[in-house]
């Protein structure tokens, strides 16, 4: 965690954020796309109406991110802490996606880091 305690503020209204906001969303479709194996089973409504309010509440992350390449400007547990839902979501079909090109190339960034790449 920084040190400065502003920015240890900031690291920790991110992590609330992405988990408590992106929770909902996240957790109504996943359940509608991993616990429904049968794509006629599936609710093509609610998916689509859960992809865009990911969509909507990722915006927060993408301008938080502003031109820093991680989400405190230099890698840290926030960036750990926020990642894990991420590859899911890319199999969901939210990200990347060029309305979050920040977001979308700090997820590119982790994907490369040599501790990510070992578990993906």
């Amino acid at each position: 965690m920084p040190k400065d305690h502003w920015e240890r503020g900031r690291a920790r209204i991110l992590v609330d954020y992405a988990i408590n906001y992106l929770h909902e969303p996240y957790w109504a479709l996943r359940g509608e796309i991993m616990m429904k194996k049968n794509e006629a089973e599936r609710d093509q409504k609610v998916i689509a109406d859960r992809r865009a309010e990911l969509l909507q509440k990722l915006q927060y992350l993408e301008l938080e991110l502003s031109d820093k390449p991680y989400l405190l400007g230099e890698f840290s547990l926030v960036d750990i802490d926020i990642f894990p839902r991420f590859p899911r979501m890319e199999s969901f079909g939210v990200i990347p996606t060029p309305i979050l090109p920040r977001l979308s190339a700090w997820y590119e960034r982790m994907k490369q880091r040599p501790s990510v790449k070992a578990i993906l």
